[in-house]
């Protein structure tokens, strides 16, 4: 099976009711394998915010509902979702991915992303502290991923 990824930026991702144990578990998933990737570059782990798990979810539930992998939709980007959930940031960025089918495991989809030059500078920027996920399925069958990574205005 292939997994798609898009041009890097920020977003987050949403949780089906469908399948919710397999998306928590995704989404944790996810969160462990980056930090892990952080880690081995010697970079502080992120945490969850649940102000950026909004963001990533609806975003990954709107591409869901379109049956669309992109950074913008519907004329918004990562930044205008995540200060949509009110959060106040100095930097956000989005790694977003695709695979047809069976959900991929959180490991085949951080290592899409360590692949991918611009996914992987997201994965590694210093200056974010916080992170939100969100995974959701289409009616065709199709996973869709999103991980928002940001800093809070102090």
């Amino acid at each position: 099976m292939s997994l798609r990824i898009a041009a890097v930026t920020v977003a987050v991702c949403f949780v089906s009711a469908q399948g919710s144990d397999l998306v928590d578990k995704s989404r944790a998933g996810i969160h462990d394998k980056v930090n892990d990737l952080r880690g081995k570059a010697g970079l502080l782990p992120l945490t969850r915010n649940v102000k950026l798990d909004a963001a990533a979810q609806k975003h990954a539930e709107n591409m869901a509902k379109q049956d669309k992998l992109s950074h913008e939709l519907d004329g918004k980007r990562s930044k205008d979702r995540v200060k949509a959930e009110g959060y106040a940031a100095t930097v956000v960025a989005e790694n977003v991915a695709q695979a047809p089918g069976t959900a991929k495991s959180p490991a085949a989809v951080v290592d899409a992303w360590r692949y991918s030059s611009g996914h992987y500078k997201n994965i590694k920027l210093e200056q974010v502290v916080e992170t939100g996920i969100g995974v959701a399925r289409s009616k065709s069958g199709q996973w869709y991923y999103c991980q928002v990574f940001a800093a809070p205005k102090k």
